[in-house]
């Protein structure tokens, strides 16, 4: 298993300090402090290389306030149905309908499927209509022959209907 840098440097920095008069001098030499080492030396202690590793930080899985997958289709319904809404106004919408989600939730499902502005959402619902790739669409700049947001309007809305209860 080849071990990331940071992790080398601390089994260098131990192996360096192995008397007890060289610790200073190799957290010196290896510009660590010497808090920093004792840190090092203890983890590598009670477990092993494994505990020198780098950990990810972050959440390991979705976050609990993440909306579900059904209010997440039906914001997603609506951004299709209404591009040039804005966060707020989707969330009220959907309020309106029986669906409690606030515009964090709007804006978090927006960022998660990359269409958080206006442009993009008019870009995916072109895309979606012409059946064109949209991680093509993204790297050409745009549909072919497509100029600009104005000219989505051009193409029939699909019809929703978002006044549909949820299923519980």
């Amino acid at each position: 298993m080849a071990l990331p840098e940071s992790t080398r440097r601390k089994l260098s920095l131990l192996e360096l300090a192995q008397g007890a008069r060289q610790r200073r001098q190799a957290c010196r030499i290896m510009g660590y402090h010497r808090d920093t080492f004792y840190e090092v030396k203890r983890a590598f202690q009670v477990g092993g290389v494994e505990a020198l590793l780098e950990r990810k930080r972050g959440p390991r899985s979705p976050h609990p306030n993440r909306v579900s997958e059904e209010v997440e289709k039906r914001i997603l319904d609506c951004s299709l149905a209404f591009p040039t809404h804005g966060a707020q106004r989707v969330a009220n919408q959907l309020r309106l309908a029986g669906v409690n989600v606030g515009v964090g939730g709007v804006r978090g499902v927006w960022l998660r499927h990359d269409i958080e502005t206006r442009y993009k959402r008019l870009l995916w619902l072109s895309a979606r209509h012409t059946g064109a790739d949209l991680d093509h669409v993204r790297t050409r700049g745009g549909l072919p022959g497509f100029r600009g947001p104005a000219e989505t309007w051009k193409l029939p809305l699909p019809e929703l209907n978002l006044r549909a209860p949820l299923s519980a």
